[in-house]
């Protein structure tokens, strides 16, 4: 009997849930995104230049094939203050 009444409201509760509508997002926006993506990268000539995309995966295959990513920065010790 126990199994039957456990049985039973699984199937009571599978059956709420399933009727539940999920809320769905509404997106009005995706077209100024795109363009304020875009638009922050054009800049100062007004498009992205053509072969942009590329030109940048080679700069980084370039970094990385020589083993070190930028110039060390230049130190100096750190001055002491109010002592």
């Amino acid at each position: 009997m126990n199994r039957k009444a456990v049985s039973i409201l699984l199937s009571a509760l599978t059956l709420a849930c399933y009727g539940q509508e999920a809320e769905k997002d509404v997106d009005n926006h995706q077209a100024e995104r795109q363009e304020w993506f875009y638009s922050q990268r054009e800049y100062p000539l007004g498009h992205i230049p053509t072969g942009a995309r590329i030109n940048a995966i080679a700069a980084i295959a370039r970094q990385a094939s020589s083993g070190c990513c930028c110039a060390p920065l230049p130190t100096r010790p750190i001055p002491t203050i109010g002592l």
